[in-house]
């Protein structure tokens, strides 16, 4: 009996560690559209490919938190191709749909479509309170959902960007990167892609340049390097040679 309960509780332990982490937007995942759009914002498609998309999702009828948090990733997309003209309206729109969220949605549904607009108010306007509001948020967010693979793969983010004086930690972050992937079974292409590029990073900041390389070439599988990546894969390119 008594290696019965034990060999119960083991397996018990196992299924609990591979299960920590949860996704609580799968169901996008589960539509055309969504997965259609991010593909094209992330491959750095053309303008019209990419309003394609964005026109099939916003017709789709997802909620106004989803479309908030979209806006966010078409921000990204005109900031990184040198349209600040075109970002700054789809910041407007993210307020908007930001604004529009409804007591259906859940508070950390809520608090994430806050912390991506703050995000993208800070990539817009570079101003040093929206970078601080966002990384307040993100720890605030970590405590409170430290399984949700989108807040804790921010969180991980939060510790590489952020300076050293500031509580930043690019050995931390490698942790908390290296912790997530051992339990990324069903992890959706946006935050596997986030992942691998985070490990990439963190691995290259700890001097780990192999492993580096090895992150970033999985991430670019997924979908094509974005700026971030890009400045990285230049420093490596150099270490490499």
């Amino acid at each position: 009996m008594k290696k019965t309960l034990i060999a119960f509780l083991l397996f018990f332990t196992a299924v609990s560690a591979v299960s920590a982490y949860t996704d609580s937007y799968f169901y996008l995942w589960e539509t055309e559209e969504y997965p259609a759009l991010i593909k094209s914002i992330k491959n750095n498609e053309d303008e019209q490919t990419v309003l394609k998309d964005y026109e099939a999702f916003m017709n789709a009828g997802f909620s106004a938190a989803d479309k908030s948090r979209m806006e966010y990733h078409m921000v990204r997309y005109y900031m990184d191709n040198g349209n600040k003209a075109e970002a700054e309206k789809h910041l407007t729109l993210e307020k908007n749909f930001y604004s529009e969220i409804g007591t259906t949605e859940g508070d950390m549904q809520k608090r994430i479509a806050e912390l991506d607009m703050l995000s993208a108010e800070y990539y817009v306007e570079k101003k040093l309170n929206k970078g601080l509001g966002s990384s307040n948020l993100t720890k605030e967010l970590y405590k409170q959902y430290p399984d949700e693979y989108y807040i804790a793969l921010t969180e991980a983010f939060r510790l590489l960007n952020t300076p050293h004086i500031a509580g930043g930690s690019p050995k931390r972050a490698l942790e908390l990167f290296e912790k997530i992937e051992k339990e990324s079974s069903g992890m959706n292409d946006l935050d596997r892609y986030s992942l691998y590029s985070g490990l990439g990073m963190s691995s290259y900041e700890r001097k780990k340049y192999s492993n580096s390389r090895k992150y970033f070439d999985m991430a670019c599988k997924i979908y094509k390097s974005d700026v971030a990546m890009d400045e990285y894969l230049e420093d490596l390119s150099k270490k490499e040679k």
